[in-house]
């Protein structure tokens, strides 16, 4: 695997929607951008290469296809001003069964080898992309960073335990280490407030 630029920022999930676009905007200011995606089949394969048509062969993009959780993803960390971690497996329903052992690849045991690499690369910035469903139930809406983090399914237990992660790996880095997770859904954006940190509890800058 080739040595990453300098200076670049990170993305993970990079060919999702959001990260696609996320990817553009980065382009757009004049970041390089290093890309990384599984290409999970929860996504069909070709709505990814679609979503990265606009992205591919631009001066300052490079793709990678890897699975965090078992890919040495260090030489694409070293250097980075920040990651941007999306990366994740979805949906509520299909996390109850037989496929939860996909939601702990993919959410909580990819996440824990990317914190391992950002820690070792000296990484100054994560973001990290949750979900609104490490809420649950919320008694009231909209929730914010205080709102209490109850998962009613085992797909916000794994995001839920994605941002702990973070909060504990943060810790390990350091002052030296900012870091922010940004909870989200279809109608809402929780984690947008001005502190840094997950759901619940704040890390200044």
């Amino acid at each position: 695997m080739p040595a990453a630029r300098r200076d670049h920022v990170v993305v993970t999930g990079a060919a999702g929607f959001i990260g696609s676009h996320l990817a553009e905007a980065l382009l757009a200011r004049g970041h390089e951008v290093v890309a990384v995606d599984a290409f999970r089949g929860h996504y069909p394969a070709a709505d990814k290469w679609s979503n990265l048509s606009g992205l591919l062969g631009r001066p300052g993009f490079e793709l990678h296809r890897l699975d965090l959780a078992t890919a040495d993803a260090r030489p694409l960390l070293a250097g980075a001003a920040a990651v941007l971690h999306l990366a994740a497996r979805p949906g509520v329903r299909t996390s109850f069964g037989p496929g939860f052992d996909g939601y702990l690849h993919d959410n909580v045991l990819a996440t824990q080898r990317l914190l391992e690499g950002c820690v070792h690369a000296r990484v100054p910035r994560l973001v990290v992309a949750s979900s609104s469903s490490v809420y649950g139930d919320a008694p009231s809406y909209p929730v914010t960073e205080e709102s209490r983090t109850q998962p009613v399914s085992p797909y916000g237990v794994t995001k839920l335990a994605a941002e702990q992660l973070c909060q504990a790996y943060a810790g390990l880095a350091g002052r030296r280490w900012r870091w922010r997770s940004c909870a989200t859904s279809p109608c809402t954006v929780p984690g947008s407030g001005p502190t840094w940190g997950s759901a619940g509890s704040s890390r200044p800058p």
